[in-house]
């Protein structure tokens, strides 16, 4: 008899952690008379794919074997050496990175909102469908964030001209793209971050220009696992390449790409601590620091490969005195960004719906050791007489989050390491926390049933 009531108990249990919403006796037979807004998804970093504008040939992700074997360097930007800008680029963001090779990315977002909650996938360059839309923005992932804020303000404008009826609609913006959403919703397509650097640079605490808001054009904005403080993962990422499936995107790919730097920790971030927990002052954005550590493309094995990969040893020079000026330039635009995104140029909104991931140990700071002079960031945790307990390093370099985000970046929040007061946050109206990690977020259920409420409901 005990066995019996031990089967029963865990019968129950499995029963209980089944559960699950029926989204489609919820949501299919419901919606509000201003539930046919049209809507916009925005995906993240690495969420669309690219190729070759003449040849059309996919370069991200492309075919299963450069998944396994590619390095995927035909994805570096090429920089004009004498503008030290992105060129003219031949690759294109063509579609939404929906599956590959089963691999599920946004497929199960988009199928849940156009079987439970009514919609119809439309694009820009047709017309209004009966009923409820839905447009995916699909961007180069590459490029600059404020680059693509101007492309979704064209994007904005062509969906409300198909929708003359109704005078807003509704985003859901995943990672990275929740950063394009949130500028945009600012400055429109305006690049203000000039400005800002300008200023940064004259010792003034507020830059000149005139704000465009277009947040009266969005009736919800939704933030799903969006790195509100960005992420100590690109740190690692400009100075050791991206890891990607069973290779190494490498430094020289990463350094061309303008997004990354976007991602780098917020300036009034901590970011770093040395080996015994202490917060250090490390301003991330200065490429003095890089330079004096030999990060990066300052690293000499990295400058070795970039001159022996390059056709001469006169142009491969060339090359590397080309990423070095673009890097230095990426990181003062990356400060603008960050401080345009700041509180002192915030508008007048009822506040953004906060989704994300807060059950998984997400990496949060980064230790940095002292070696003679120069700062090594460690790969790992380490022990030894000199360090304290693996638990305490934990403590330190990890926070709850979804594995990519903490909770505190998707929260925006910075806490003084002191006082433990809140220095800075985000309009907040409310959040929805699940577990589920980051890559996997658009496929939670609890997800999919708060999304589908406040789109059809509110």
């Amino acid at each position: 008899m005990r066995w019996l009531g031990f089967i029963a108990l865990v019968w129950l249990s499995a029963c209980q952690v089944s559960k699950k919403p029926d989204l489609a006796k919820l949501y299919q037979p419901h919606g509000t008379d201003h539930s046919n807004t049209p809507l916009v998804l925005i995906h993240g970093t690495m969420g669309s794919k690219l190729r070759h504008k003449v040849t059309g040939d996919e370069l991200w992700p492309g075919k299963i074997n450069q998944l396994i074997f590619s390095n995927y360097r035909q994805l570096a930007n090429v920089i004009d050496p004498q503008h030290i800008k992105v060129m003219d680029h031949d690759i294109e963001s063509y579609a939404i990175f929906d599956s590959y090779s089963g691999l599920s990315v946004y497929d199960e977002i988009i199928k849940t909102l156009t079987t439970y909650g009514g919609y119809q996938e439309n694009t820009v360059a047709g017309q209004a469908l009966p009923g409820r839309n839905l447009y995916v923005f699909h961007y180069d992932w590459r490029q600059d964030n404020v680059v693509n804020a101007g492309h979704l303000a064209s994007f904005i404008e062509q969906v409300l001209a198909q929708h003359p009826e109704h005078q807003q609609l509704d985003v859901v913006a995943h990672s990275m793209g929740g950063l394009i959403l949130r500028y945009y919703q600012r400055f429109g397509g305006l690049d203000v971050l000039p400005a800002i650097e300008q200023s940064v640079n004259s010792g003034l605490t507020e830059a000149a220009f005139t704000q465009h808001p277009q947040d009266h054009l969005i009736r919800h904005a939704i933030f799903l696992g969006t790195p509100q403080l960005g992420s100590v993962k690109s740190v690692a990422r400009l100075q050791h390449g991206f890891d990607f499936n069973l290779r190494n995107v490498p430094v020289e790919v990463q350094v061309t790409m303008p997004s990354v730097y976007q991602l780098l920790p917020h300036p009034d971030s901590s970011w770093a601590v040395d080996e015994q927990g202490k917060a250090l002052n490390l301003d991330v954005f200065d490429p003095h620091l890089w330079q004096q550590n030999q990060w990066s493309v300052y690293d000499p094995k990295v400058q070795e490969r970039i001159i022996k990969d390059a056709e001469t040893e006169e142009s491969g020079q060339l090359q590397l005195r080309t990423l070095q000026r673009f890097f230095a330039a990426q990181l003062s635009r990356a400060r603008a960004f960050w401080l345009s995104l700041s509180p002192q140029y915030d508008i007048d909104h009822e506040g953004y719906v906060i989704m994300g991931g807060d059950c998984d140990r997400t990496l949060n700071r980064l230790i940095v050791q002292d070696v003679e002079g120069r700062n090594i960031i460690l790969d790992d945790i380490r022990m030894s007489d000199a360090y304290p307990t693996r638990a305490s390093q934990k403590e330190w370099l990890y926070a709850p989050g979804d594995g990519q985000v903490s909770k505190a970046s998707l929260l925006g929040q910075i806490h003084d390491p002191v006082t433990h007061q809140t220095l800075h946050t985000l309009r907040i109206r409310y959040p929805v926390f699940v577990c589920e990690n980051h890559i996997k977020l658009t496929q939670n259920i609890t997800f999919q049933d708060n999304l589908l409420h406040i789109l059809l409901n509110e």
